[in-house]
């Protein structure tokens, strides 16, 4: 690859030189919902955001559910990128 097309390729990265060597740990939370999976996955990184995690993204490692009091409890296992 030349270099004009090495600058070319750099040039078009999302982040900085210092971000690319950044380390970001992986944390594993459970959201819950009474609707569906989704609300049930957006509240769990919702509330991540809101304690003041700065979070990358994310995985749907597990769909599940469960049954109280006769009312279906939607839940979403996630393992979540934050910084460390």
């Amino acid at each position: 690859m030349g270099a004009a097309a090495q600058e070319s390729r750099r040039a078009k990265r999302p982040w900085s030189a210092k971000e690319a060597h950044r380390m970001l740990k992986m944390i594993e939370v459970v959201g819950t919902s009474d609707t569906s999976f989704a609300v049930a996955t957006k509240s769990a990184v919702q509330a991540l955001i809101a304690k003041g995690e700065k979070v990358h993204f994310f995985v749907l490692q597990e769909a599940r559910g469960s049954v109280r009091g006769g009312k279906i409890e939607f839940q979403a296992v996630l393992k979540v990128a934050v910084e460390g």
